[in-house]
């Protein structure tokens, strides 16, 4: 059986968990669009941001969290728009959080699309 979610004005067309690994991106592929969660450290400044680099040989996104450490969670107070899938706009909304220094991020992830009119 098919469920739609929806929430507001999105459709929901992806959410998880992800328990990822030291140090290892996490990649999302959809039709035609990539999607990679990087994470680092920048150790001449402690305050937290996103970086985005879109990639040159293909459709998509490497989103750079810098300095997300935080055992508490950090994410998105409102969804990021990042793309466009059939002429909708696409959008994450996320938490992400560090137990240690050492060990991989818990990411919890929810990707949108904007509901047809």
């Amino acid at each position: 059986m098919e469920i739609e979610v929806t929430t507001g004005n999105y459709e929901i067309i992806g959410s998880g968990t992800i328990v990822a690994n030291y140090n290892t991106p996490v990649e999302f592929n959809f039709s035609t669009l990539t999607y990679v969660f990087q994470f680092s450290d920048d150790l001449l400044s402690s305050s937290t941001r996103i970086e985005y680099e879109q990639f040159k040989e293909k459709k998509g996104l490497t989103i750079k969290f810098i300095n997300f450490n935080n055992a508490l969670g950090l994410g998105s107070s409102n969804p990021l728009s990042i793309g466009n899938i059939n002429n909708r706009k696409l959008f994450l909304n996320y938490r992400i959080y560090t137990l240690s220094e050492n060990l991989g991020k818990t990411i919890h992830y929810t990707f949108l699309l904007e509901k047809k009119n």
